[in-house]
């Protein structure tokens, strides 16, 4: 008999263990994660930037409100040093990016998120930047996410390398075996293609 998830996640980084641990504990999710611990990831440092320069008030407002859940989860692991606020910044390298920045200053005060213009000290053009703005700190997050599961287990992850044989439909399904077990699940959410092979 097969052990059957909801969702197989492959994904080793530390939004993939949020994710998981998410669809977890809101929607009740079976979620299964498989991860690569030798490949290297990190997170964006400030999600208020992420997606460079951002012109959509509701960006900043999205990110502010998953930030503020992430923020929440990684309370529940009871680890010091994996969020703190840091400043961050956007600049103009040329003068026709200029309109771009304006842009997304409107759109972040509109959000309410607070943004200063400043003369960026080396290259002396205009800057933007985000005082208040979140670091997320990936190696210690994934190492808090990890202690936490092996204890709680709360969703089930597996290196790449437990996989035996692993085969993905072309409608979205996933099937898998390890030594001592085989694995279904109905749907694929692949966040690391670099995980799976032809």
């Amino acid at each position: 008999m097969a052990d059957k998830y909801d969702l197989v996640i492959f994904g080793s980084t530390a939004s993939a263990r949020l994710l998981a641990l998410s669809l977890t504990r809101i929607h009740k999710a079976r979620i299964l994660l498989i991860i690569d611990p030798e490949q290297p990831h990190r997170l964006f440092a400030t999600p208020q930037t992420s997606a460079g320069f951002c012109t959509s008030a509701a960006f900043f407002e999205r990110t502010a409100k998953s930030a503020a859940t992430a923020q929440q989860m990684l309370a529940t692991l009871d680890a010091e040093l994996l969020v703190h606020t840091k400043p961050s910044a956007i600049f103009t390298q040329f003068p026709q990016h200029m309109p771009m920045l304006e842009f997304t200053e409107g759109a972040a005060i509109h959000a309410g998120v607070v943004c200063e213009r400043r003369i960026h000290p080396e290259t002396q053009t205009e800057q933007l930047v985000f005082p208040d703005s979140l670091s997320f700190e990936v190696s210690n997050i994934i190492q808090a996410f990890d202690a936490h599961n092996s204890e709680a287990g709360e969703y089930t992850i597996l290196s790449r390398a437990d996989l035996t044989k692993s085969h993905i439909t072309k409608d979205g399904r996933f099937t898998g075996r390890t030594e001592d077990r085989s694995l279904k699940a109905g749907k694929v959410l692949l966040l690391d293609p670099d995980l799976i092979a032809e």
